[in-house]
């Protein structure tokens, strides 16, 4: 594969989760010209979180994220699953039925049954992810890329 390729791709993850779209002539837009329905790509979000994430507050466990499935692990046994859906203007009926302020983030649903968890994204790079699980206690998760 061409050395550019290999740049581009990791360029490419690097930037999946960043709020700063391009302008049309290739530049970043500043914060204050960024409005929120200019989000990243939802293909971009998904691309990145895909791969297991270990808890920063408890080492055993571990989420991962398999193309559109979330499953959740616990002292290597598995605890849940979901399917997620990438929302990343967090307009999803059930990302807006809290008062919660997510116009600084993007949001991923969980569906497992008949059961919906809106999921707002704080922060997602190649090595760390925290998100908030709205109308859930417990604040922010906090994640690290496991090996």
């Amino acid at each position: 594969m061409p050395r550019f390729t290999l740049c581009g791709l990791a360029l490419a993850t690097l930037l999946g989760c960043t709020n700063t779209p391009k302008n049309t002539d290739g530049t970043m837009s500043s914060p204050s010209e960024v409005e929120k329905s200019a989000g990243p790509d939802g293909s971009d979000l998904l691309r990145t979180l895909q791969g297991k994430w270990q808890s920063e507050r408890d080492p055993s466990y571990v989420i991962e994220f398999a193309d559109t499935r979330m499953i959740h692990t616990n002292s290597g046994r598995v605890t849940y699953e979901s399917e997620i859906e990438i929302d990343v203007l967090c307009q999803s009926k059930v990302c807006t039925a809290d008062s919660t302020d997510l116009s600084e983030g993007w949001c991923f649903t969980e569906r497992s049954g008949s059961e919906l968890q809106c999921n707002c994204v704080l922060i997602c790079d190649k090595t760390t992810l925290s998100y908030i699980a709205i109308g859930a206690a417990g604040g922010n998760l906090n994640f690290r890329r496991a090996q």
